[in-house]
């Protein structure tokens, strides 16, 4: 009984310092300089990342777009989760828009969506 106690312990403090080392929100995406058949095929979690450290590396060598977050409070990179995820939305758009041409012709899917996303084009509507 001891023993298996023991080995529960021990197992619930391996996750829990693994736990402690898992990535940031904005860290592990893979999909920074994809075409749109990459993008679609990829999960929302690694969507989120990539678009995060696109604006983290943004945010680190001050080339965000001062039009777009004039009047934002960005001060440190958690702040820009929320413009994270409105990248993910207009990347999503642009592929989704594209999906009648062929999408390999889309270079970097990150780069379009930003593109969007400062100058407020929505293809949606």
């Amino acid at each position: 009984m001891k023993k298996i106690a023991l080995s529960a312990t021990l197992v619930w403090l391996l996750c829990t310092s693994l736990l402690a080392f898992a990535d940031e929100w904005y860290e592990g995406g893979t999909l920074g300089h994809v075409d749109g058949h990459e993008w679609l095929a990829a999960s929302e979690e690694n969507k989120l990342a990539s678009a995060g450290e696109y604006l983290k590396e943004k945010f680190d060598n001050g080339q965000l777009n001062s039009d777009y977050y004039s009047g934002m409070d960005v001060s440190s990179v958690d702040d820009l989760r929320p413009h994270a995820e409105n990248l993910v939305r207009y990347t999503e758009e642009a592929v989704d828009s594209a999906k009648g041409g062929s999408l390999s012709y889309i270079g970097n899917s990150l780069d379009l969506g930003y593109m969007m996303m400062v100058n407020n084009i929505d293809v949606a509507k």
